[in-house]
């Protein structure tokens, strides 16, 4: 037989009177353990990740700041010198460009703080003919040959030259120039929603022992996305093969198409790889300004 409300025995509850009032709609709700820490956001990171990222005001301020000069070594490249001071002072980072390394590929800036280097990749224009090529070239795993490679490694080695590297970052395209020449300098690389060609996992300079490596690839293999889709999960399973000297954390978008593919690595058989998968903030998942809050 059903027991009806006023029937429930509340004897065992001493702290009738600090309850809430019952809801009209539903019961009692149950009593909040004030020990308990507040909510924390639905993290979307693949579990294995030793720490995942929910939100971009949840990423380290440092990283934070490498996305927004990424937006600005893009800025740089379209609009010239001043544009880029303008918005290193809008952010206030104590960061100076070297111009006498200046590339078509990106920058160089020092900390004020420490003198150390960051080398900074931007990511594609849309409106470059070079850039698309690349792009194309580095979907179809051809991408070794292209003069943006010689270039990248060498702004990375001039740089190397000049001061102490502390990280290489780049976003999209300049993703892909990180992770194929950090290694190289022993330099950590942070990336974000960065574009890839499968043989970088087979890339030994992704380990730190060389800067170049190509596989002959057939056309059909290089026009099949099931082709690509298969290879960089039996490439990226077996990078524990090759061991790491540098350290590589990513920043991707849920949703993004063109980093897809990183969701694939597994960070218990190669440690020195995070994979953060973030919420998007811009209608475009892939922007860079997805990492960092606009000002401009």
């Amino acid at each position: 037989m059903d027991v009806l409300p006023e029937e429930v025995d509340n004897s065992d509850n001493e702290n009738d009177d600090d309850r809430p009032p019952p809801s009209r709609t539903g019961p009692i709700p149950d009593e909040i353990d004030s020990d308990d820490d507040e909510p924390v956001p639905v993290l979307l990171s693949q579990p294995q990740q030793p720490r995942q990222i929910a939100i971009s005001s949840q990423m380290p301020q440092v990283d934070r700041d490498r996305a927004i000069l990424l937006e600005i070594a893009d800025k740089y490249e379209k609009f010239g010198i001043t544009r880029a001071n303008e918005l290193l002072q809008l952010y206030n980072l104590d960061y100076t460009i070297d111009t006498d390394l200046k590339s078509d590929l990106g920058m160089v800036v020092v900390n004020n703080q420490t003198n150390k280097a960051t080398v900074v990749f931007r990511g594609t224009i849309p409106y470059y003919r070079d850039d698309l090529v690349f792009d194309v070239q580095l979907y179809l795993n051809s991408h070794g040959s292209h003069d943006q490679q010689r270039r990248a490694r060498e702004l990375l080695h001039r740089a190397d030259d000049k001061y102490i590297v502390e990280a290489c970052t780049g976003y999209s395209k300049g993703g892909a120039h990180c992770l194929d020449f950090a290694g190289g300098i022993n330099v950590d690389s942070t990336i974000f929603n960065p574009a890839f060609a499968r043989d970088q996992y087979w890339n030994t300079s992704i380990f730190g022992q060389r800067e170049t490596s190509q596989q002959n690839v057939g056309f059909f293999d290089q026009i099949n996305p099931f082709s690509h889709l298969y290879s960089w999960a039996n490439s990226i399973n077996n990078m524990r093969e090759g061991g790491y000297r540098n350290k590589i954390n990513v920043y991707r978008t849920q949703y993004d198409p063109v980093s897809a593919g990183l969701k694939l690595v597994d960070h218990r058989s190669h440690p020195n790889v995070n994979v953060n998968t973030i919420l998007p903030t811009n209608i475009n998942v892939h922007e860079i300004d997805n990492f960092y809050d606009r000002r401009h």
